[in-house]
């Protein structure tokens, strides 16, 4: 239900599907808990791809509703800190290299971003 809940700012409950889940469940854990998001989904999956296409425009837009500490907050909303988000289909196949470069290039977004925030959170509390 708390997935829905964040969710359903971005897409209607009634649109069935994983789609709501994905996103709900990306602005629930985002910032606090992980510092990006890797969508798999299904080679042509209809939610997959809504979801990718609400996440990559919304991600930017809502950065300060992300997290409650005010810190982070200013933060966010000071400098152009852009949230790793990565969605790749699948038909089962081994991914090509392109795919497994965009990979290395989240994973080094995603290790940067932690740095910052973990830096943004130890002078916070100091």
């Amino acid at each position: 239900p708390r997935y829905v809940r964040y969710g359903e700012t971005f897409l209607s409950s009634e649109l069935t599907g994983e789609a709501i889940l994905t996103i709900g469940g990306t602005f629930a854990e985002l910032v606090d808990h992980v510092h990006g998001v890797l969508a798999v989904g299904p080679f042509g999956c209809m939610p997959n791809r809504i979801a990718e296409a609400v996440l990559y425009k919304t991600l930017q837009e809502h950065k300060g509703s992300l997290t409650e500490d005010p810190a982070l907050v200013r933060k966010l909303q000071e400098e152009d800190v852009r949230f790793p988000f990565l969605s790749i289909e699948t038909d089962g196949s081994v991914f090509p290299p392109v795919v497994s470069a965009r990979f290395e290039v989240f994973c080094l977004q995603v290790r940067r971003l932690h740095r910052e925030m973990a830096a943004v959170a130890g002078s916070a509390s100091s």
